[in-house]
């Protein structure tokens, strides 16, 4: 990594950092006035951009931390067979080490992988750009740019019109750089290793030996147990691009076919895990039949990618005929990415992350490629002139960043004025480190949906009820709970009887219970309490 370093030209290593330093503090900016605005209560970082996937992240840190090396699904109660995660695992290997909060090593190592990424991409800005202004520009779109998402944000903020209404670039955290910087440590290595394995396809695979196929093919194993819907995004772009390459040299690669079959078998090893512990583990089963991540209206793509598509499109031609092989791979990868986004499979908002490196990347060359051909035109030696050139590519630049500023400023409006759930109140916090100091590793614990999504982050204990997809018989389980148990004060026999069946060995009860209804714990018979502090009271169950 060094040695690449030292290949960028001196006059451009200073903008380098800087612009990283800068888009990085961008993307933490929110995390950082989190903390400062906790006042003592407990920052959790739970805000609206993946933020209950998020506790999930935390969980599995927190379960390796406590010296779990293979992990559970923490967010519901069926059987479950452990499952292995590398990413979690190193992340809480480093947290019980170093005896760190996970939430403060999964961002400590997100902008880690975030440094490298950038790097990455202006390393692949060298191969493409001759001209310093273009790299420069280049990186900064890719950095920062964003669709027109922003102007559709007229509606109340819930899910639901999230993902009707507004543009993909404020939610849709894999298919955007910025987002994906500011999300997740997963999304961001996902990433790192999609450049690697197509920078190798691109330089290496025709003169690659066995053992460095093989070498590949393990990156390619380690990048599906971690994040498989990758899988078919290197299979599709590469695919394609392999395909390509052949019916050009009219003849077939019987050697490049042979290490793509190396590749394969390891992606199959990968895919055949999961599927193991789909049909083997009925936690990990119903977590998979609940995962459905469609995705929305070609509108929202178009307005969430907003300038870089028509861009994008004036940029496909000429990156084609350019001769440089890594504009022809990432035409491929762009274009392919807008099929996969409508494949027929449950998760096909997942295909598309990182398209939008490439469709950054020749969105500027196809702005070069224009730039090229009406420079010296008479209108734009005009406009120079009178100084209204720089006004207008400062408002286009604007515009592109938009959204990106809005996703910011959205959480931090949050985080200053919608606390709840965001941050955790001193005895809420107090009742956590109780579970996690004084339950038994497999307690299952029952509280409201949000409370729930909490919990496992903080104890490394289960929950009954806690996140849509994680949480078995989700829909059934949210009725169950919330519009029956804490709603009501009666049946008390058949509460009883659900609690023993269900497995449930503590109830939660705080402000979130309270708000459900009219249920009273401390009058229950077959509840006896165990933990009390202000409006949060611990129950076991009998």
């Amino acid at each position: 990594m060094l040695r690449w370093f030292k290949d960028l030209p001196r006059s451009e290593r200073r903008f380098f950092i800087i612009c990283a330093i800068v888009v990085l503090f961008l993307s933490t900016l929110p995390v950082l006035t989190g903390f400062m605005l906790a006042h003592g209560q407990i920052y959790t970082d739970r805000v609206y951009l993946g933020g209950a996937d998020k506790m999930v992240y935390l969980s599995q840190i927190e379960e390796v931390s406590q010296g779990h090396w293979l992990l559970h699904n923490l967010y519901t109660a069926e059987r479950q067979i452990p499952y292995l995660s590398p990413l979690w695992l190193v992340l809480g290997l480093l947290a019980g080490l170093f005896k760190l909060a996970p939430l403060l090593v999964f961002h400590l190592v997100r902008i880690l992988f975030g440094a490298i990424f950038l790097f990455l991409v202006y390393y692949l800005l060298l191969k493409i750009f001759t001209e310093s202004f273009w790299r420069k520009t280049s990186f900064l779109i890719v950095g920062l740019s964003s669709g027109l998402g922003v102007f559709t944000v007229f509606r109340p903020w819930t899910d639901a019109n999230m993902v009707r209404y507004f543009g993909s670039d404020i939610w849709f955290s894999e298919g955007n750089s910025f987002l994906t910087l500011a999300h997740s440590p997963l999304f961001i290595l996902s990433q790192i290793i999609l450049l690697v394995i197509f920078g190798w396809l691109i330089n290496r695979l025709s003169k690659a030996g066995w053992l460095e196929s093989a070498l590949m093919g393990l990156l390619i194993f380690f990048l599906g147990i971690i994040h498989p819907y990758d899988l078919v995004i290197v299979g599709a772009v590469g695919g394609v691009w392999w395909l390509v390459k052949i019916i050009l040299a009219k003849r077939f690669l019987w050697r490049e076919f042979f290490k793509l079959l190396i590749l394969l078998i390891n992606a199959l090893l990968a895919v055949g895990y999961f599927f193991y512990l789909i049909n083997s583990s009925p936690a990990f089963g119903g977590w998979f039949d609940q995962n459905i991540t469609l995705s929305p209206g070609l509108i929202n793509y178009l307005i969430g990618y907003g300038l870089l598509v028509p861009f994008f499109i004036l940029g496909v031609k000429p990156a084609l005929k350019s001769g440089n092989k890594y504009l022809y791979f990432l035409t491929v990868w762009g274009a392919v990415a807008w099929f996969l986004l409508f494949l027929p499979l449950p998760s096909q908002r997942r295909f598309g992350n990182g398209m939008h490196i490439p469709m950054a990347i020749i969105a500027v060359y196809g702005t070069y490629w224009v730039w090229q051909s009406i420079k010296n035109s008479r209108v734009i030696i005009y406009l120079q002139k009178i100084f209204v050139w720089q006004t207008i590519l400062q408002i286009i630049f604007f515009v592109l960043i938009s959204s990106s500023l809005f996703s910011v400023g959205a959480k931090l409006a949050m985080q200053s004025y919608y606390q709840k759930n965001i941050y955790l109140q001193p005895s809420e916090a107090n009742a956590l480190l109780w579970l996690k100091n004084n339950i038994d590793k497999n307690s299952v614990i029952l509280s409201e949906h949000l409370v729930g999504n909490f919990i496992p982050a903080f104890t490394g204990r289960f929950v009954y009820l806690g996140h849509g997809h994680q949480t078995n018989r989700w829909s059934e389980k949210m009725v169950k709970v919330e519009q029956w148990f804490f709603a009501t004060n009666n049946d008390d026999a058949q509460k009883s009887s659900w609690l023993m069946a269900e497995g449930i060995d503590y109830v939660y009860f705080g402000l979130n219970e309270k708000t459900l209804g009219s249920f009273d714990p401390f009058v229950k018979p077959y509840l006896s309490l165990v933990w009390q502090q202000g409006e949060v009271a611990i129950f076991k169950v009998k």
